[in-house]
């Protein structure tokens, strides 16, 4: 009756905790999800209900058992001492068994913290901390402001240049980690059987490997030419360099676009291969085409910003101001790239957080598991401990055993 009374009041504890610890971690970990329901529903209650039953009985049927085991003339022999002995057996199991689970919850949690400090760390092919994106969105019923938005977009993006904190600015159609474009290309080579027949491309402005902090391991950017006075030219990344011409130089090369019978691009440049929709990802052949010289029809959609360490939270709100006025009645949407690949990370978060808090609890646990079942023996050898005091043992004597 003692072990289920006990055992019910846990149970109470637990749901409450877990009611407030699900909701707190809701908050902390995915403030971007909408939940429907309480953490703590039917299910979870009959699961409590459950454990508590099975806990209760547990503790309280396992000592009976025991207990009438005993041989009655042994334990008046021994002065009720020899029931502590047997039973502290099992009390050391369980014991270890909290320690040992606690120890491997811990080193989950350190894996999982290593783990995450790594994907931070990983090479993305743009500089994160210091990119932002910019772009403008209008309700669907208003198209034709948003047909003319494109076209006025260049202008804007002069403005913002302007702006105290901003180093640069580069329009392209998309950012990275928002989805990508794909055509069909046909380079002037024989490995085509071992390349995709479609592939990724981004169009950009001359300024945008500079801005988004890519690095342009050979050849050259875009020139800051448009129209008829810039020659058809492409830039591939080493992916896509690695693919087409392994052990060649790619500079020259001419790789067609959408069929194999129309214009030649020259590839004037290779940059490094970015990661265009996950953190972890194989790399992916991609090239880069001018806005101002595309091969197919292509719109401006984005203004990529590279801002000074530190100006990103004013150059924010400078820009959403010159949105609103040069579009109005326009939605102005504005991320930081570290913002935009925070979800990409919530795995190893998740892993991280949950890990740490779950260890760090069975530890508490299996530190009072321990505390009691020493405290508990020690209470049983009290007898035995006065006898060896009065035979001469020290007090260092007595606590070396304990321990």
């Amino acid at each position: 009756t003692e072990s289920v009374l006990l055992a019910s009041v846990a149970g109470v504890a637990a749901v409450v905790a877990a009611l407030w610890g699900a909701l707190a971690l809701r908050r902390l970990l995915l403030p971007d999800v909408h939940w429907a329901q309480s953490p703590v529903d039917w299910r979870v209650l009959v699961i409590a209900v459950g454990a508590t039953l099975v806990a209760g009985l547990a503790a309280g049927i396992v000592p009976a058992v025991q207990s009438g085991r005993l041989e009655l003339g042994e334990v008046l022999k021994s002065g009720g001492r020899g029931m502590a002995t047997r039973r502290s057996r099992l009390r050391s199991v369980l014991v270890m068994a909290q320690v040992a689970l606690s120890v491997v919850l811990l080193v989950g949690a350190v894996l999982f913290v290593r783990s995450l400090s790594n994907v931070r760390r990983l090479d993305l092919g743009f500089d994160a901390r210091r990119l932002m994106f910019a772009r403008v969105g209008f309700d669907t019923k208003d198209a034709r402001r948003d047909s003319l938005m494109p076209g006025r977009l260049s202008e804007t993006a002069e403005r913002i240049r302007a702006v105290g904190g901003v180093e640069s600015v580069a329009l392209t159609a998309m950012r990275p980690m928002y989805g990508f474009s794909m055509t069909s290309y046909y380079p002037d080579t024989d490995t085509l059987a071992h390349t995709k027949p479609d592939g990724m491309y981004w169009a950009v402005s001359p300024e945008y490997f500079r801005t988004a902090g890519m690095q342009i391991v050979a050849g050259t950017g875009f020139p800051n030419e448009t129209g008829s006075a810039m020659p058809p030219s492409v830039v591939i990344n080493t992916a896509m360099a690695a693919a087409l011409w392994p052990g060649e130089s790619p500079i020259g090369r001419c790789v067609r676009f959408e069929k194999a019978q129309e214009r030649c691009n020259t590839v004037i440049g290779v940059v490094e291969t970015a990661h265009w929709g996950e953190v972890i990802e194989e790399s992916t052949p991609q090239f880069y085409l001018p806005l101002a010289n595309m091969p197919f029809p292509t719109q401006p959609r984005t203004i990529a910003i590279r801002v000074e360490e530190g100006m990103a939270p004013s150059v924010s709100r400078d820009v959403h101001r010159i949105l609103l006025r040069e579009f109005p009645g326009g939605d102005p949407d504005i991320q930081r790239m570290t913002t935009v690949l925070e979800p990409k990370y919530r795995p190893w978060r998740l892993g991280a957080t949950f890990f740490s808090l779950f260890g760090v609890l069975a530890l508490v646990v299996a530190a009072f598991g321990v505390y009691s079942t020493v405290s508990y023996d020690v209470s049983q050898r009290t007898h035995e401990f006065g006898v060896r005091t009065a035979l001469g043992a020290q007090v260092a004597d007595i606590i070396r055993a304990v321990l």
